[in-house]
């Protein structure tokens, strides 16, 4: 046994005196109590949090030019618009997006998350014209 360190119940740091057995593949001891549950995806207290949220997932702002101005170049309209997407999120999910899923066993599992990549935010300019 390799020796540890841990704190007693006064604050001191002392050797470890707590024994974990080692296991094989079929342990189902300390290791699987503590990991295994969160490996399998089960509902456990460490891995739950309130899902409420908010989210910006788009906003456009456009502006229409003035027909004075835009009669000379032969268009009846002209709208210029700015777009953003997943422009802010409001959670105490930490790390990741409610909105996602996780897959287990080929199935979209909804409000699970396993090795998500972060939401896209991404910006644009729209341009309409009418001739």
């Amino acid at each position: 046994m390799e020796p540890g360190w841990k704190y007693d119940g006064d604050g001191n740091l002392v050797e470890n005196d707590v024994v974990v057995p080692i296991g094989g593949a079929n342990y189902t001891g300390y290791f699987y109590n503590y990991y295994g549950n969160g490996f399998n995806r089960d509902n456990i207290e460490a891995a739950t949090h309130d899902a409420t949220y908010f989210k910006l997932r788009e906003l456009k702002i456009g502006y229409d030019l003035p027909t004075d101005m835009i009669k000379n170049l032969g268009l009846s309209s002209a709208r210029v618009s700015l777009i953003g997407r997943n422009l802010l999120l409001f959670s105490k999910v930490p790390t990741i997006d409610p909105e996602t899923y996780s897959i287990r066993n080929g199935i979209f599992v909804n409000g699970f998350e396993s090795t998500q990549l972060p939401s896209t935010r991404s910006y644009g300019v729209n341009i309409n014209l009418s001739f």
